[in-house]
């Protein structure tokens, strides 16, 4: 998941925090437990880095799956959901021209605690094509963010397993 998509979860996230903790506070409605069955959504072109290339690249796809968010009565925050999809990587300097087409399937989660700690790990496999050699690669990503109260990170963990 890019830094850009994990950072537009989190903003979603911040917000149903701010949310749950005013009508917490004010004997508002009951906590949101929500489904959104996200159906061929486009994403990108985003930077990016083309795992099956090794290269910088501009990505984009269409992705669909389905996204729970829970809002507890504490103020606390979780946002979890399994996506799959295609994606296209057109390698920098961009043409205009994919080259490399891919398969994924990505889980995540991310919970934000009402001390302000957070928990976010991302797990993304997928299976791409080089199409100037028909190559095809397997990619494996998995990815740990802990974040203390203040905002200070106590895990930044991430490995990227590329399998010929």
């Amino acid at each position: 998941m890019s830094r850009m998509r994990r950072l537009g979860i989190m903003t979603i996230v911040g917000g149903a925090i701010a949310f749950s903790a005013a009508t917490a506070l004010a004997g508002g409605p009951p906590p949101i437990n929500e489904t959104t069955h996200v159906v061929d959504e486009a994403f990108g072109p985003e930077l990016g880095f083309d795992c099956a290339t090794g290269s910088a690249a501009l990505i984009s796809g269409v992705e669909a799956g389905i996204v729970k968010t829970l809002v507890r009565a504490d103020g606390s925050v979780l946002v979890s959901g399994s996506l799959r999809g295609t994606a296209s990587a057109d390698d920098l300097p961009a043409d205009g021209t994919a080259d490399v087409v891919s398969e994924f399937v990505e889980t995540f989660s991310g919970l934000v605690f009402s001390s302000g700690g957070e928990v976010q790990p991302v797990t993304l496999t997928a299976t791409s094509t080089i199409l100037a050699t028909g190559q095809q690669v397997r990619v494996h990503f998995v990815a740990q963010l802990v974040l203390d109260p203040n905002g200070v990170p106590r895990l930044d963990f991430e490995r990227l397993t590329r399998c010929d």
